[in-house]
């Protein structure tokens, strides 16, 4: 009889213990709703212009550079009369897309691919021209980066003395000429900027001084300016 009595509660328990270890699940689940909210507040990483072709292009390779598509932004590249590129600030913003498409660490073989396909596209001298330029420049690019985490490390707060630094980087991977023609323009007003800010800098001085100074420095820089030219 009192088996009977032990055994009851026991039967009453076990399909309890067995209903609670079935509905448990085997790993953490999140349901719907749970999984829209963590999407609605992921941040959203905006892409830029090259991203975003790199994004919808169909050609696009996993490691993010297709030699096709580095070709196809130097495809518009201006060439003078005797087939040459132009080498000036234009020719530099469509270096910067192709160079930012290529990636700091690139696999050489794609970087040789993309050396061929330019071969293919422009006559030979041109092609000869371009490649050179173009891995210069991409090889100049790697350095800038390095240099500018090093002056943003280090808190530098020259600007002339940056500009001057920066020039003759760029100027030991490109060259004196090349540099001139790729980032004249560039460097004159860099140049303006910081001489114009250092004479400004004094606190004391006057409208009428300031006026002056920036007239002056401003004819420096830029003498064939319409606005100086009577100076």
């Amino acid at each position: 009889m009192r088996i009977k009595q032990f055994l009851f509660p026991v039967a009453l328990i076990i399909p309890i213990l067995l209903a609670l270890v079935l509905m448990k699940p085997s790993s953490p689940t999140q349901t719907t709703a749970e999984q829209t909210a963590e999407d609605i507040h992921r941040p959203v990483v905006a892409l830029s212009p090259t991203e975003s072709i790199l994004k919808n292009s169909p050609q696009v390779v996993e490691n993010n550079f297709d030699p096709a598509l580095a070709l196809t932004l130097l495809s518009e590249v201006a060439l003078d009369e005797n087939g040459g590129p132009i080498v000036n600030s234009q020719l530099r913003r469509q270096l910067d897309n192709a160079v930012q498409l290529m990636g700091r660490d690139q696999n050489p073989a794609e970087l040789d691919k993309l050396g061929e396909l330019i071969t293919q596209a422009f006559k030979a001298d041109t092609a000869k021209i371009i490649n050179q330029i173009l891995f210069q420049y991409y090889a100049y690019k790697i350095a800038e980066e390095d240099y500018t985490k090093t002056v943003y490390l280090g808190g530098s707060g020259d600007p002339s003395q940056n500009i001057k630094n920066l020039n003759s980087l760029r100027e030991s991977y490109l060259g004196h000429e090349l540099t001139e023609k790729l980032f004249g323009e560039e460097n004159i007003y860099q140049n303006y900027i910081a001489e114009l800010t250092e004479r400004l800098s004094s606190p004391d001085l006057s409208e009428a001084i300031r006026a002056n100074i920036t007239a002056e420095v401003r004819k420096k820089y830029y003498p064939n300016d319409p606005d100086t030219s009577g100076l």
